[in-house]
């Protein structure tokens, strides 16, 4: 596998902004000693890109000496000479599904064009820093050159990240950085990055007047041949297998292509994820494997995931490290992932739905999904914070806005754009510097199909599901995590769930387990286990985090936490990444 997962591309940075970068770069890759890194001067740029195998093989020089980069996992063959020909054309589209990049770097070095994949898979932060300019995968790499403070620091941003979790569009928690938007071409000018969108995917009303039986049957063609086109490239695969739809119907579409899966589940072997997946695997005949991950990993693993991700969203992703170091001493293979899989088939469709109207403005993504509410924010920060909730609400109806369709389709771009651009693709993120990662339903055509369906096919992802019973029978009988039945309701599974209901907790054991399945408190486990150490840096020295916040409230928040409160522990790893940002901003000051 010849891969590069990220990249680093900076021009005029003086010395002390070249020192930092190098320095922070540095300090993130050492905790993946087996990825190659390459340097190449390009004119006056420098490029550093790192990743797996043979670089080279991912990059391309021109015959008029320009460079050209892919990153990340495109699916579909690469041919320089077409990419080539096309590349003059800012309205070029690339040919490939999945997560990419592609970079083109003049001689001369100054001039910089970007292409992505449709959901912007990959995030790219940018910045200009005195007379320079920098462009990396690497949030913490961008804001460390750039010398930032907390005099630099975007309220409204901010906000963003308390309230949802996550920032909106371009927007990072700095002034000066911005993030490349999903779907684009990107061009470095002197003004900064303008951006021109590539319109691979569009909302249209084409399927709404054709018939259920028709459509239940394209969406296993398409899904099927989105699944298909990867698994076809490899023999052997790793496949995280949980409760939900996406990895079983990959599971599903494989086996009958007779790809051979090694199959892992982490978490306690009474948790519905885990019990569920067990039976998918039985069914399928998978090798399966559960890993534990205990009740140290956010202790163990937090600062390794700050030198990763930074504050480019709220704390979240510590959980996958005892799953990722278990690889190590399992069979090789890629990993797939269903990234994009729940929300193309409509399952956030009906939350959006709830949250927004047509005619009234909301600081929130999502209802289903809120770290602090605006209430909250206001008695958490120790300074007015209206006028910025304000401009979170009119950069969320802009994002709705943005996108020409039905109100439904509008919102489920507001999701993917922003909630799957710039905080569910740290999953796929993860994968990809450990064993490198494929994401199948990251694909165009199926990706249209889901948004030409009426809204009544994707409300709970009811056209889904129709066709799990219809072409996966096994599967659709087995319980998930996604509902409180299973898809196809069979006379067995409802007298078990009669019996079960009737025994005491501790008989619910073999057969019984799924009804007296544990509640995922693994969270707030850790910090019990490690107290004040699970959820570092808000109780690190820090004069800035009192200035900014009210620590009684955050006070309050871990002590809900230690006694299993989730919605306090979800409200704590917003206020990490901050005050991750606060603590580096401070010993910079200094």
């Amino acid at each position: 596998m010849n891969r590069i997962v990220g990249f680093s591309l900076a021009e005029g940075l003086d010395q002390e902004s070249q020192n930092s970068l190098e320095k922070t770069l540095d300090k993130a890759l050492q905790h993946f000693p087996w990825l190659h890194r390459l340097s190449i001067r390009v004119g006056r740029s420098e490029l550093i890109v790192w990743g797996h195998g043979k670089l080279s093989e991912r990059l391309h020089r021109g015959k008029d000496g320009v460079l050209y980069v892919i990153i990340g996992s495109p699916i579909g063959g690469i041919n320089w000479q077409e990419i080539e020909e096309n590349c003059a054309s800012k309205s070029y589209k690339p040919s490939w599904d999945g997560r990419f990049i592609l970079i083109k770097i003049s001689l001369q070095g100054s001039h910089w064009t970007m292409w992505n994949d449709w959901i912007g898979g990959i995030p790219v932060f940018h910045s200009f820093i005195g007379k320079g300019c920098l462009a990396c995968t690497l949030e913490t790499v961008v804001v460390s050159a750039g010398g930032f403070t907390s005099k630099d620091l975007f309220l409204p941003g901010l906000i963003s990240l308390l309230v949802n979790g996550h920032l909106l569009g371009e927007w990072t928690i700095f002034k000066n950085m911005k993030v490349v938007r999903a779907d684009c071409c990107a061009e470095r000018k002197n003004e900064g990055f303008v951006w021109e969108r590539l319109n691979s995917v569009q909302p249209s009303g084409e399927r709404w007047n054709k018939g259920w039986d028709e459509l239940v049957d394209e969406m296993h063609i398409l899904s099927r041949e989105a699944v298909a086109s990867v698994l076809k490239n490899d023999v052997n695969w790793v496949l995280p297998l949980s409760g939900g739809v996406d990895s079983r119907l990959i599971a599903g579409i494989g086996c009958k292509m007779g790809v051979n899966f090694n199959a892992y589940t982490y978490g306690p072997s009474n948790w519905n994820e885990v019990i569920f997946a067990s039976k998918v695997a039985k069914a399928l005949k998978l090798k399966w494997k559960r890993i534990d991950f205990g009740r140290d990993y956010l202790a163990e693993h937090t600062k390794m995931w700050a030198d990763w991700f930074g504050s480019a969203l709220h704390f979240h992703g510590m959980y996958q490290m005892p799953f990722l170091n278990a690889l190590k001493n399992e069979p090789q293979g890629r990993i797939l992932h269903g990234y994009m899989g729940d929300p193309l088939a409509g399952n956030h469709a009906n939350g959006l739905l709830t949250t927004h109207s047509e005619s009234g403005l909301t600081e929130l993504l999502t209802k289903s999904w809120v770290h602090w509410s605006a209430k909250q924010v206001k008695g958490l920060l120790k300074f007015p914070v209206g006028d910025a909730i304000e401009e979170v609400k009119q950069e969320i109806e802009k994002e709705i806005d943005s996108v020409k369709g039905a109100f439904f389709q509008r919102l489920m771009f507001l999701d993917f754009w922003n909630r799957q651009r710039l905080f569910i693709y740290y999953q796929p993120a993860m994968y990809d510097y450990y064993r490198g990662v494929e994401t199948p339903f990251l694909n165009r055509e199926y990706a249209k199909f889901c948004m030409s369906l009426p809204l009544l096919a994707l409300e709970g992802r009811r056209l889904q599901a129709e066709m799990l019973r219809k072409h996966y029978y096994n599967l659709a009988e087995i319980p998930g995590t996604y509902s409180s039945e299973p898809y196809i309701l069979t006379g067995k599974f409802l007298l078990k769930r009669k019996i079960g209901a009737m025994l005491p907790r501790f008989l619910r054991i073999g057969t019984f387990e799924q009804f007296s399945s544990i509640k995922n408190t693994f969270e707030s486990d850790c910090i019990k286990e490690r107290g004040k150490e699970a959820i570092w840096p808000i109780y690190e020295k820090n004069e800035y985090l009192s200035e900014w916040f009210n620590m009684d409230k955050i006070d309050q928040a871990y002590d809900r936490a230690l006694k299993g409160d989730l919605q306090s522990v979800i409200q704590l790893t917003s206020v990490q990444a901050i005050a991750y940002r606060l603590l580096s901003a401070e010993s910079r000051e200094r």
